[in-house]
């Protein structure tokens, strides 16, 4: 017959407490990225009931060239870490002009910034300036998704 090994309780109570904490840590990592996911799947159905919502006679919430601009917004702001607590992260207008160029070929300057200042003022997105390098970048606001 082999001897019983004792094992003391503070060693298991140690041993669970680990477990545990690793555990929360997974699933708080699990809920960040369903979180994530929700929230951008949510705005993208957003973008598509803007663009169908009509707001007068001839005007939409957000038109083609707008819903557009979010749906590349949305994609260049993916975060690089899928379990990240942060839904989106900032894009650059380096990352952004050659889009802008594209999506807005023919028209003026103005109408970039007309429809961009709108966006923004409609909650869709929001403009950050980094205080230590002065850089302006572009973020998704995922408010939005409640007030539309």
């Amino acid at each position: 017959m082999k001897p019983r090994v004792a094992i003391k309780p503070s060693t298991v109570d140690r041993t669970c407490s680990f477990g545990l904490r690793g555990f929360r840590e997974e699933l708080e990592k699990v809920n960040a990225y369903v979180r994530n996911r929700t929230h951008r799947l949510q705005y993208r159905d957003l973008i598509r009931r803007c663009t169908g919502k009509r707001i007068g006679k001839r005007r939409r919430l957000l038109n083609e060239r707008e819903s557009k601009l979010l749906h590349h917004i949305l994609d260049t702001t993916e975060p690089t870490d899928p379990f990240s607590n942060d839904p989106a992260r900032e894009t650059s207008w380096d990352e952004l002009l050659p889009f802008l160029d594209s999506l807005y070929a023919g028209k003026t300057e103005r109408t970039i910034v007309r429809e961009l200042v709108r966006l923004q003022e409609l909650s869709f997105l929001r403009f950050e300036e980094d205080a230590e390098t002065d850089e302006r970048g572009i973020v998704i606001n995922f408010e939005a998704i409640g007030r539309y």
